[in-house]
């Protein structure tokens, strides 16, 4: 059940729910949001709020390629074609 013993709907039930359905998730994928702000990166997982997880290369000089996950609550979710 998607409620809890007290009523309460249980988010974590439902965005696993979701998790599992997800064609998104493994997929590179360009997030558009809403200020024009866009994210490149690897889609990797769902938070319980529905938030996508991101995974990015860290711009920084310093960073040297490092991989950053980045949580994107809004936007738009373009799946990449691999070339």
């Amino acid at each position: 059940s998607l409620v809890d013993a007290r009523g309460r709907i249980d988010a974590g039930r439902i965005a696993g729910g979701v998790r599992e359905r997800m064609s998104t998730l493994g997929a590179d994928v360009r997030v558009e949001s809403p200020d024009g702000a866009v994210v490149h990166g690897r889609a990797v997982g769902l938070d319980d709020d529905g938030s996508l997880l991101v995974d990015v290369t860290d711009p920084g000089p310093a960073a040297a390629g490092r991989l950053v996950r980045r949580r994107l609550d809004v936007g738009d979710v373009i799946h990449l074609r691999s070339v």
